[in-house]
């Protein structure tokens, strides 16, 4: 082969070996587009409100009429103050049910038994899932991820923040793990706030939608505990417990496609568009944050009623850090024994949980001092890959309220009327009393609480017929040097109107009331503080009204029974004021064996 014959084969192999190394650049140029056509496509889709449109929430609301069932008989068992029970034998039981609608737009998607291997921080989920409710979501395979910056700025340190350089369920869960170590070995807690909330139970997902987080997601009666099992004799109030440690944060990134590597070719977009895993039905959405700490979700179904049991409840959540005998009543224990109660929780054993509620020590279960490594995924939220958006999703559903009247079987004195759920416009726990507030010779009800800084009460008028329609709360503006929790609450008639007025009054080393005339539509006029003089006053005398001269309306009676029997008066002005003679104090002639014990103090009528 001559020399000229051989540098033209060599021309010709190098002229083919670089056209086919264009070729090569040429088709790797349209396999893979730039994350800034990858945004493109992104933006280009329909947004979340677009394809999932929120409805408006709506409020529980009866649909149709409510249908009758069958009377039942059944032996009942009311627990009393003490705590003992009483069986109430042949109670008859006529009920009907009202179906009712609600819908709500939640934010917090709250899961029991998260499926890890698909929720983890910065996960990316198929939208369509997530969107119908179906109640179990779907990953988004793609494995061509970039970079992803992940933090946890509730650790007050240097060290709160990772770079995972190919982000999935193990490497971003080894970089969360390896913060929260971090943490640990150096004793750095984080702020841990507990949320409480209680609602009376229909079903599942109505209690969670009136708690504000999705129902779709909790498993609560598909739980190991079982459903809840209602007589028609009982009520059930459903508790969540929600304890926030932490939370893990996902960098959002400066464009949709700054989610993706290089790596993620045309034809492998394509492919996820044609399995429908991506599209303008199915928005490609990822997990932008997740919030750790515990959760419990528990029901307790009793004989008691609604706000006894309501009230049991708060008086467990009191207690967290405090003394179990000084919150709960000897009524509200056995209201915890006594109880049906199911649970479902994160972290725990489900026997121990279980005593944990029924001893009211609720401490047990939830400190402010737990470990940073007790804590697991509790809620979640999602954002629309696209444009950023929080992914909501209106939420709907249907239940039926079952209300019921007892009336015994065997001969009695009462019928009982159907139960009415007025809701309680004030926190519990309340003080319930009773007294005509507008003067129409009807006994309404009154409802209080106090707690060390606010005064809050709202009337419920009877309307006649054993139902009452409830008034707007109104709080006492005043703020007294102690606690109005230690002032005890009693009703009388203070101006002589034929109207029930309230007053607050404290006996310790001083003698303090407050008088809140009626004006007979909830609201009331406040009357200048009330003090009398320093005639001994201690803890010992104990506070009743009643009216001791038969005029001007009822007074203030103040009595001490220990070793000496000792009563001071002050009379009503008939205005809402009264007078304090000092030094005016009424001994029993009998001297000696007075006793807290064996004798009792009141107020009444007996000359006639």
């Amino acid at each position: 082969m001559t020399k000229r014959r051989i540098f033209l084969y060599y021309s010709l192999a190098v002229i083919g070996a670089m056209l086919t190394i264009l070729s090569s650049c040429k088709k790797e140029e349209v396999d893979s587009p730039s994350t800034e056509d990858v945004s493109k496509y992104l933006q280009e889709l329909p947004s979340w409100s677009q394809s999932s449109p929120l409805g408006e929430p709506q409020t529980p609301t009866p649909v149709g009429d409510p249908e009758p069932l069958d009377d039942v008989v059944l032996d009942v068992e009311v627990i009393n103050e003490d705590g003992s029970i009483t069986l109430l034998e042949d109670v008859m039981y006529s009920c009907q049910v009202q179906p009712f609608t609600l819908s709500a737009n939640p934010q917090q998607i709250a899961m029991y038994s998260p499926d890890r291997e698909i929720l983890y921080a910065g996960a990316l989920i198929q939208g369509k899932s997530h969107r119908d409710g179906l109640g179990s979501l779907l990953g988004l395979p793609i494995a061509e991820r970039a970079p992803l910056r992940v933090s946890i700025p509730d650790l007050a340190n240097d060290d709160n923040f990772r770079t995972v350089e190919s982000p999935n369920q193990a490497t971003v869960d080894q970089a969360i793990g390896s913060m929260i170590g971090n943490a640990t070995q150096s004793g750095l807690a984080t702020p841990s706030s507990i949320s409480f909330k209680m609602e009376t139970y229909f079903s599942e997902k109505q209690s969670a939608l009136q708690m504000g987080i999705s129902g779709n997601y909790l498993g609560f009666e598909a739980s190991a505990s079982g459903s809840i099992d209602q007589e028609r004799s009982e009520t059930t109030i459903t508790a969540q417990f929600y304890q926030k440690m932490y939370t893990v944060v996902v960098e959002a990134p400066q464009s949709p496609g700054d989610f993706f590597s290089d790596d993620f070719t045309q034809a492998k977009l394509d492919q996820q568009i044609s399995q429908g895993r991506i599209g303008p039905d199915n928005l490609p959405v990822y997990v932008s944050n997740i919030v750790y700490g515990r959760m419990m979700m528990f029901s307790i179904t009793s004989t008691a009623s609604e706000s006894d049991i309501r009230a049991t409840m708060q008086a467990g959540y009191n207690g967290i850090g405090g003394s179990v005998d000084a919150n709960l009543s000897a009524q509200q224990k056995a209201i915890l024994q006594e109880s049906k109660i199911k649970i479902t929780s994160i972290g725990g054993d489900a026997e121990a949980t279980l005593a944990m509620i029924r001893s009211g020590d609720w401490s047990q279960y939830f400190t402010n001092t737990a470990p940073l490594s007790s804590a697991s995924p509790m809620s979640y939220t999602f954002r629309n890959l696209g444009d950023g958006s929080i992914a909501s999703v209106t939420e709907a559903t249907e239940y039926n309220i079952r209300s019921c009247s007892a009336t015994q079987a065997t001969p009695g004195t009462f019928n009982f009327l159907n139960a009415q759920n007025l809701g309680l416009p004030i926190p519990a726990p309340v003080k319930v009393m009773m007294g005509d507030m507008n003067g129409n010779g009807m006994q309404d009800l009154i409802y209080n609480h106090v707690s060390p800084s606010s005064n809050q009460t709202v009337i419920a008028f009877s309307n006649g017929d054993g139902t009452f329609t409830m008034s707007a709360p109104t709080s006492h503006s005043a703020t007294p040097p102690y606690s109005w929790s230690q002032f005890v609450l009693k009703t009388g008639d203070f101006n002589n109107n034929g109207i029930t007025d309230l007053v607050w009054n404290r006996v310790d080393a001083t003698n303090t009331s407050y008088i809140a005339l009626s004006n007979g539509d909830g609201t009331f006029e406040e009357m200048p503080i009330f003090a009398v003089g320093d005639d001994g006053w201690s803890s010992m005398y104990k506070f009743e009204v009643g009216d001791i001269d038969g005029k001007n309306g009822d007074d203030l009676i103040w009595n001490r029974y220990f070793n000496i029997n000792r009563t001071y008066l002050s009379l009503s002005n008939g205005d809402g004021t009264f007078e304090y003679i000092p030094g005016m104090n009424h001994d029993h002639p009998t001297s000696s064996g007075w006793s807290y014990d064996n004798i009792r103090f009141s107020v009444a009528d007996v000359t006639g």
